[in-house]
């Protein structure tokens, strides 16, 4: 065209620069987007799986290593035949302890975690003993072992059995105590556990009961647990020793660096450069700790099913800039022309020539381009509507749907995440809206639930109970919170009730959240249950104590009346 001028760049290097530039955004933006998303929805999946998994290992080690253990001493320092033992002459002890290796081998196969159970008496001779499945014929003395050991570096179970016993003679009667962990004579990870008993004729330390528990089971359901494929388990004494470390140095960190000294009750997770650090102590007697489980998961490990991913990204990059090369190519060499004369024809429209016209001939979308130009150049002569005021309009409206949306989106989310049964009902106990959790406790589909009453889906009844906390909201306007058994769940829960208000203040329903307290109910159950048991163990001991002192002083009166001192002390 006349009077125009070629200035600046090629077309072709101009296309292939935003071309170009436009993949290496979309791309990085990608990856980018792809990384910061998958790392932290791993690392949060990580901590929860870990959190889920360290509840797990902390029940199963209370319920048998803990619990059973606790209740299997109490068990065995009060049966009355170790009382007979106790009481009876040197000729009758050999036939009672016959009856006391059978009541430990009966313990043993019970709990298949115990490797052997000794009675030892108040001077530390093992006077009753079996290990597995078989009686201990050579009994030791503890006392005299003890001194032998003073000048040996052995950590046998021998050892410590003298530090455990040592413990229970000069602590408190009735109470348990703890000596380990150890490697035994058989290579194997165990601990010690004993309780001392009380010798009722004298009513000082008569011995102990002491138990040593394996944790090879504990161990093998250790090496099991897996975080995104690997095992990133450690384990350490109390004194910081190392017992068990993952085989593969490349999937975790040591983290005894950043453990604290101090006795750790409840699960602890950080994160740190390193990566994710969790940890927590187990122990039998409150306060002092048995073993310190760690989980230290390194950042390599986390990003490991990140790289594939980004391979992948960087070839679809590599292949979008070859494509843009083609394109550039393309488009330059037989598109340049048209947009040039577009662009020559597009500054003369901006400067207010609303005649401007593109004479060019082509072909396919570009003459439909060249068209409506000039159809447009032709309309702007008549019409003088404000476009940019419609246009920002139109934004303006989908940007606002786009958040309703997405609020919208998110609530349900929300709602849904949430394992608590919730429930919305209006003034008439209908069922308006509820989460996953309340469908999925009663077995149905949401769709199923909405619109029926609360008491028919929930209770299986055809009218309000009385301790409806629904009505009782409704009466006193105020939210209500109530406990209660479901039978046709077998749960007990406790209900929060809250009002749901209109824009006039009135009341149009209420919120329900239905928490599972089952496991706190049973606890407590449990819990009374122990004090009956603890209390019939005292009444029994204290009737035993009493019929001792009767026969004392019987003895004592037949004494006199033989003209012989008498030999017991019943004052």
């Amino acid at each position: 065209m006349k009077g125009y001028e070629k200035k600046g760049m090629p077309l072709y290097i101009r296309l292939l620069i935003c071309f170009l530039g436009f993949s290496i955004v979309i791309s990085g933006m990608l990856v980018i987007v792809y990384y910061i998303f998958n790392r932290r929805t791993i690392e949060k999946g990580t901590e929860e799986a870990i959190s889920q998994q360290m509840l797990i290992l902390n029940e199963n080690f209370e319920h048998k290593y803990k619990k059973d253990l606790i209740k299997s001493l109490g068990n065995l320092v009060s049966r009355n035949t170790l009382n007979d033992y106790l009481l009876a002459s040197e000729i009758m002890k050999p036939i009672i302890s016959k009856k006391l290796e059978r009541i430990f081998l009966l313990t043993i196969s019970d709990f298949e975690i115990y490797r052997s159970i000794y009675f030892v008496d108040y001077l530390g001779k093992e006077k009753v003993g079996v290990v597995g499945k078989r009686r201990v014929k050579e009994l030791r003395d503890l006392k005299k072992e003890g001194l032998l050991l003073k000048d040996s570096d052995s950590a046998s179970s021998l050892e410590a059995s003298v530090r455990l016993f040592n413990q229970l003679k000069s602590k408190p009667l009735g109470k348990v105590h703890i000596e380990g962990p150890l490697i035994d004579e058989d290579g194997k990870v165990t601990y010690l556990a004993g309780i001392s008993k009380l010798d009722l004729d004298t009513g000082r330390f008569g011995g102990g009961i002491i138990i040593r528990v394996s944790l090879e089971d504990f161990f093998k359901y250790l090496a099991n647990i897996k975080f995104l494929g690997e095992n990133s388990v450690w384990v350490f004494a109390p004194d910081g020793r190392v017992i068990k470390k993952p085989l593969n140095k490349r999937i975790t960190f040591d983290p005894s660096a950043y453990l604290p000294r101090d006795f750790q009750e409840n699960f602890k997770l950080s994160a740190l450069k390193l990566g994710i650090l969790s940890y927590q102590d187990l122990s039998i007697v409150p306060g002092t700790p048995l073993i310190r489980i760690a989980i230290s998961i390194p950042k390599p490990l986390l990003l490991k099913h990140i790289r594939p991913a980004m391979k992948f990204f960087t070839i679809v990059f590599l292949f979008s800039i070859i494509i843009a090369l083609i394109i550039a190519l393309y488009i330059s060499r037989y598109l340049s022309r048209p947009i040039v004369e577009l662009a020559f024809a597009a500054s003369s429209l901006a400067k207010g020539d609303f005649s401007t016209q593109v004479k060019v001939k082509t072909s396919g979308e570009i003459q439909m381009l060249v068209d409506s130009f000039n159809k447009m150049t032709e309309g702007l002569k008549t019409k003088t509507t404000s476009i940019d005021n419609l246009n920002k309009e139109i934004v303006f409206r989908k940007q606002a749907e786009g958040r309703i949306k997405q609020m919208a989106e998110e609530w349900e989310v929300t709602f849904n995440s949430i394992r608590d049964l919730i429930s919305i009902q209006d003034k008439d106990f209908r069922i308006v809206k509820v989460n996953e959790a309340y469908a999925e406790a009663l077995k149905m589909k949401p769709e199923e639930i909405i619109g029926k009453t609360c008491y028919e889906v929930f209770h299986g009844r055809k009218e309000p109970w009385p301790n409806c906390p629904h009505k009782q909201v409704l009466q006193i306007k105020k939210p209500v919170v109530m406990e209660f058994f479901e039978p046709r769940m077998g749960i007990y829960f406790e209900n929060s009730v809250s009002l749901i208000f209109n824009e006039e203040g009135e009341v149009i329903g209420s919120v329900h959240v239905a928490k599972d307290i089952t496991d706190r109910k049973l606890a407590q159950e449990q819990e009374k249950s122990l004090m009956k048991e603890l209390e019939e163990t005292n009444r029994i001991m204290v009737g035993r104590e009493l019929k001792m002192i009767e026969l004392k002083k019987e003895i004592n009166e037949l004494s006199g009346e033989l003209g012989k001192s008498t030999p017991h002390d019943v004052s």
